[in-house]
């Protein structure tokens, strides 16, 4: 059985795995743009996207993990020697990562080795690359929603700094009144 990727390619079936589908991710909101990011921003705005993209990371973590969980859990994919678990950061972002069942290693590499032995059936083959493309994918996806929120939230606070210092100057200009000119803010002539 084949079904489409994101781009319009077909994709073949595993025997044992079947990555997450278009209408999986239809469940969260606005999961296949980029949210807005080329839009005029203010501050509110940042603060907004940028919990708009933490919500994105909850729900890929909240509401498509345990389905690749489940799905990568398959009583036939039991037999391999290495699986995929969730991996939880120090900062809270969940990532999937290859790991040995007897828990003696934990990188990419498993991956490279498992689908080249002659020790894993011809038949796995296939539900392996599926679980491979989906890992990458999955992780790519919580590190850019991650990664968005952050950097939303830093340029959130620096335009809150700037309107806190226009502000500020505003007052004082109100303040010293026009009678006084600025001689030192360097901008004698603009006012011309």
């Amino acid at each position: 059985m084949m079904r489409m990727d994101f781009s319009g390619h077909r994709l073949p079936q595993g025997l044992h795995f079947e990555p997450l589908r278009i209408c999986e991710f239809s469940m969260i909101e606005n999961a296949r743009s980029l949210n807005g990011l080329l839009k005029p921003f203010n501050g509110k705005g940042m603060e907004e996207w940028a919990n708009e993209s933490r919500g994105l990371n909850e729900a890929l973590a909240q509401c498509l993990l345990p389905k690749l969980i489940g799905r990568m859990q398959a009583s036939a994919l039991q037999c391999l020697d290495v699986e995929l678990v969730p991996h939880t950061t120090r900062a809270g972002t969940v990532y999937l990562r290859w790991r040995k069942r007897n828990w003696t290693a934990m990188n990419e590499t498993l991956f490279e080795r498992a689908i080249g032995s002659h020790r894993t059936p011809s038949v796995f083959a296939l539900d392996l690359y599926l679980m491979e493309m989906q890992r990458i994918a999955f992780n790519m996806q919580m590190c850019a929603t991650n990664q968005i929120a952050t950097l939303a939230l830093n340029a959130a606070a620096k335009m809150a700094k700037a309107e806190s210092l226009y502000l500020r100057r505003i007052q004082l200009g109100a303040w010293i009144g026009t009678a006084q000119p600025d001689v030192d803010s360097g901008a004698q002539g603009c006012a011309k």
